[in-house]
């Protein structure tokens, strides 16, 4: 097997431990304000297997390996009646503020694993204090071959200025076009002092010394007390930016190619691992965190099926004075909308397939 497909199966595990705390949530939630689990699966039917405890769950594997489900006890069969005829452990029975709960655990649970796991990331890793620009490629007979440049030399001063990202070596390269540029060069921690001379002419595909570089990010430990703080911090900026992304997609003005299903998820997946200078558990953790803060953000989305989704209604029954929308109109809503979502995840993997027989790549 290469090594691409085995670096795109470890999506496998990550989803699972997603969807598995998302549900989680769902089920202690409705342990919690005493509603009767029937079922608590994996994936989604026909069923695979299950297993019947004690306590009287079912606890199942699921042939459509997309998300889960807590199945709980009138749930889905909301009667006018206010739930009497399913008793006081039914889903149906509990007030609205009860069912809310219910209904956004799985969310918040998804927001807590996000935090959790960049918070660690932040303990592990410690803090981003800016960039070390290394030598990926030295193009032949370029000035930096003729310099004695290597791949994997750090580039580290320039002109006698300190080298922390890219920008400084491409603006002195411009300024000393055709004169002896000064550049120190470190490698296996020694510093060569040597001289390049830019390119005035410069060949197409190419830059004026000729070299690819590869920038790294520095870190800087930090005290336990403050990977919390970072790990919120992480959180919030993450979340703007999705927002941001989801807004421009929905307006039209975003790109509607990076929208994948599971299958295009393996394939992201392999490519961040493939090409990652970070070290595997920080590079899978931070896939981890997004794909979770992911989750949070699309299951609150006002669309049928969905958490948000049900949760518009138990809203709109707040708004209404306790008067229920017609159960047979939600039932009608949200069987549409999972079959609509599935019909969604269908066609988006039949493009996933077709992206991975044509040999294109999800990251630019």
């Amino acid at each position: 097997m290469s090594s691409g497909f085995l670096n795109a199966l470890w999506i496998v595990p990550i989803l699972g431990v997603l969807i598995l705390v998302h549900e989680l949530g769902h089920f202690f939630a409705a342990r919690i304000v005493g509603i009767r689990v029937e079922e608590f699966g994996m994936g989604l039917p026909p069923r695979l297997f299950g297993y019947k405890a004690k306590s009287g769950v079912i606890y199942s594997l699921n042939w459509i390996p997309f998300g889960g489900f807590v199945r709980m006890y009138g749930q889905d069969d909301l009667r006018p009646d206010g739930g009497a005829a399913y008793g006081p452990d039914s889903f149906v029975s509990k007030t609205p503020l009860q069912r809310a709960f219910v209904l956004v655990a799985g969310v918040v649970m998804n927001l807590l694993l996000t935090v959790l796991i960049f918070t660690a990331i932040a303990l592990g890793q410690g803090r981003q204090e800016g960039f070390e620009v290394y030598i990926e490629e030295v193009v032949p007979n370029s000035p930096a071959a003729a310099a004695g440049w290597q791949p994997g030399d750090r580039i580290a001063a320039v002109a006698g200025e300190p080298v922390t990202d890219t920008a400084v070596l491409q603006r002195s390269t411009e300024t000393y076009a055709g004169r002896e540029l000064p550049v120190t060069i470190e490698r296996n921690g020694e510093r060569i002092p040597t001289t390049v001379v830019p390119r005035t002419v410069v060949p197409e595909g190419q830059g004026r010394v000729g070299v690819g570089l590869a920038p790294r990010a520095v870190y800087r430990p930090i005290p336990i007390w403050e990977a919390p703080l970072q790990g919120l911090r992480t959180t919030w900026e993450t979340f703007g930016a999705m927002t941001t992304g989801l807004w421009q997609m929905v307006s039209g003005r975003g790109d509607l190619g990076g929208v994948v299903g599971p299958i295009g998820m393996g394939q992201v997946t392999g490519e961040i691992v493939e090409r990652s200078a970070l070290p595997l558990w920080a590079t899978l953790g931070n896939l981890a965190a997004l794909l979770s803060l992911n989750l949070f953000l699309l299951n609150l989305l006002p669309l049928p099926a969905l958490d948000g989704g049900r949760l518009v209604f138990v809203v709109l029954e707040m708004l209404r004075g306790g008067r229920k929308v017609a159960p047979e109109r939600e039932g009608l809503v949200h069987f549409v909308g999972l079959v609509l979502l599935l019909g969604l995840m269908f066609v988006i993997g039949y493009f996933d397939i077709v992206r991975l027989v044509r040999g294109e790549s999800l990251i630019p």
